[in-house]
């Protein structure tokens, strides 16, 4: 990731990897950052995150109760289980809007808005659906003085499933010494 001044704000390539265990995901994503300034002290952004997911499952890798592995034989003995590798491609499409002041930081963004999903087909078909997530912060800067700083902040997570809250506060002495506390 990296500035491009003269296109207000920054531009970024993301590479990712993951493996755990019988899955797989491969995503390739470009971001755009532009940033305005409000006033001079103030400064809202927008972003924007677009590529794609492969999503790879490895059924060889798995083990089902009933299922029956001898030699080599691989039977699950379950309709949804692929006996050999799976894998799809899906849409990334993230946003997000940021605003920041000398008292003020709040943020609205959004992962997976597409709600995009992967389809595996063997002898049975997988559907894996990437849940839309949004996520919400506010902070606000309390100047005591000269150089203690007090930062209260709350951050909220959800899929409209789940919610999570996590509440947090820093003191800041003397712009280098911080104690920060959090509780979700």
């Amino acid at each position: 990731h990296m500035p491009f001044y003269f296109l207000n704000g920054g531009v970024g390539l993301s590479i990712e990897n993951d493996i755990l265990g019988a899955e797989r995901n491969t995503q390739v994503t470009a971001s755009y950052n532009y940033i305005q300034s409000i006033g001079r002290e103030s400064v809202l952004s927008l972003g924007l995150t677009g590529g794609f997911i492969q999503k790879s499952l490895d059924g060889a890798l798995l083990r089902a109760p009933d299922g029956v592995y001898e030699g080599p034989t691989i039977n699950h003995n379950d309709p949804i289980l692929s006996e050999g590798l799976q894998s799809g491609i899906a849409p990334v499409l993230n946003a997000g809007i940021f605003f920041r002041s000398p008292t003020i930081e709040a943020g609205v963004s959004g992962s997976h808005l597409l709600e995009s999903s992967v389809q595996f087909t063997d002898n049975a078909v997988t559907e894996i659906t990437f849940n839309r997530n949004l996520y919400f912060t506010f902070a606000y800067n309390i100047y005591i003085g000269e150089k203690l700083q007090v930062k209260p902040s709350v951050f909220v997570k959800t899929d409209f499933v789940q919610t999570q809250i996590d509440f947090s506060g820093i003191l800041t002495y003397n712009g280098n010494i911080i104690f920060g506390s959090s509780l979700r």
